[in-house]
């Protein structure tokens, strides 16, 4: 069981503004069908405040599980804050089908 662990930063420059955000995730499985992912990203707007404020905090944890047969379902909770939401809070629950036709390498996988 390998933890994948990432970084990743965009910077965004225009004469009038620009963004910069930075973005760390961690994806981690608990054994073949359930996995735990988390991360976290900050955006800072620069030069031109929106609504006052000139950041974006959001976090993010979600459990995926592999039910069989191409279907999988997953859940997953939200909480920040960005300068259009004093505070932001989402839960997230999915069912999904994976296509093998679209994927060829899932059925290695199964």
């Amino acid at each position: 069981r390998k933890a994948n662990v990432g970084l990743d930063a965009r910077f965004l420059f225009v004469p009038v503004n620009g963004v910069i955000d930075l973005r760390a995730w961690v994806v981690y499985p608990l054994n073949p069908k359930i996995k735990l992912s988390g991360d976290i990203d900050w955006a800072l707007v620069q030069r031109t405040p929106i609504n006052g404020g000139d950041d974006s905090v959001i976090g993010t944890a979600s459990v995926s599980y592999l039910i069989g047969s191409g279907w999988n379902a997953m859940l997953s909770g939200s909480v920040g804050t960005t300068p259009f939401f004093q505070a932001r809070y989402s839960l997230t629950a999915r069912i999904g089908y994976d296509f093998p036709f679209l994927n060829p390498s899932a059925k290695a996988t199964r």
